[in-house]
């Protein structure tokens, strides 16, 4: 795909890039192209050790679970993240030295929507298109990190806790949405 694709594909899902949404990016094609870019850049930029500050990787719905089942989005990570971790490269292992890896897979082959902590809303529905307040099911959140603090959160989470935490760790307020509100603290105990 291109730099702020906004159309999906079979295995791309452009409602999993949360910057093609902001007017801001997706509107200034110079913004677009130096900073939504494919996975080449990425590995590019790992390679000489000059990731920026923040960097948001988005696997294929094949490799994220979306479309797939859990063994799929097992070895996707194991060949994405292992040659990191186990890198001898300086430059590579000066960056994961300084890197926080927060690794979330998507809601699996039950593909039934988003959980907003008891808040009930459109985008999560039953069946029979009632709004919900749970739904979704579990997924897989983990970071790699030296810094993080070796233990599990055991509270429910959401991809707004998520949000959250990333403001938190960048002293950002909230965008205005469900995060950063009481419903959906940062995870700053990770």
């Amino acid at each position: 795909n291109t730099s702020c694709d906004t159309v999906s594909t079979p295995i791309y899902f452009a409602h999993h890039d949360p910057f093609i949404w902001y007017s801001d990016i997706v509107n200034n094609a110079t913004r677009c192209a130096a900073h939504v870019v494919n996975s080449r850049y990425f590995n590019e930029s790992v390679a000489n050790g000059t990731l920026p500050n923040y960097s948001l990787y988005i696997p294929n719905t094949d490799d994220d679970c979306e479309e797939t089942i859990l063994p799929t989005c097992d070895a996707w990570l194991k060949g994405f993240l292992s040659p990191l971790l186990n890198s001898t490269h300086p430059a590579v292992q000066t960056l994961v030295a300084h890197t926080a890896f927060v690794l979330a897979f998507d809601e699996a082959e039950t593909n039934l929507g988003y959980s907003t902590g008891g808040i009930v809303n459109s985008w999560c529905r039953n069946a029979t298109g009632q709004n919900l307040s749970v739904c979704g099911g579990h997924i897989y959140l983990s970071v790699v990190s030296p810094f993080s603090s070796n233990r599990a959160y055991t509270l429910n989470a959401t991809d707004y806790n998520l949000e959250s935490t990333v403001e938190w760790l960048f002293g950002l307020g909230s965008d205005g949405g469900f995060d950063g509100t009481s419903n959906f603290p940062s995870m700053n105990g990770l």
